[in-house]
């Protein structure tokens, strides 16, 4: 007996998953470009507040994209993670996790 491999499955799976990448993700805000160029490199004081929001909003928006695009659909919102926490808190947290980085 001898092993084969067959890469015409990975690059069919291969293939599937680049299709099911969203791509219309929102751009960087006015805001958050504004501050970026009149940022020091040098600098170690973080965003204001208005900076940080924009960057929320975008990070949301991204994960419900990539939430919409997966072929076996989504949970809702109300989804329970345990201990009180549902899927629509998790995309805050996440989102607030992905502003600050």
């Amino acid at each position: 007996m001898r092993h084969s491999w067959d890469t015409s499955v990975e690059v069919a799976d291969m293939l599937l998953a680049e299709a099911a990448l969203p791509t219309q993700l929102p751009k960087l805000s006015e805001t958050e470009r504004r501050w970026i160029s009149t940022r020091s490199g040098s600098s170690r004081k973080g965003p204001p507040f208005e900076v940080l929001r924009a960057a929320v909003d975008r990070a949301a928006e991204t994960i419900e994209a990539y939430r919409k695009a997966v072929p076996e659909g989504q949970v809702p919102d109300t989804f329970p993670l345990g201990e009180g926490m549902t899927a629509g808190d998790m995309v805050q947290v996440l989102s607030a996790i992905m502003a600050v980085a």
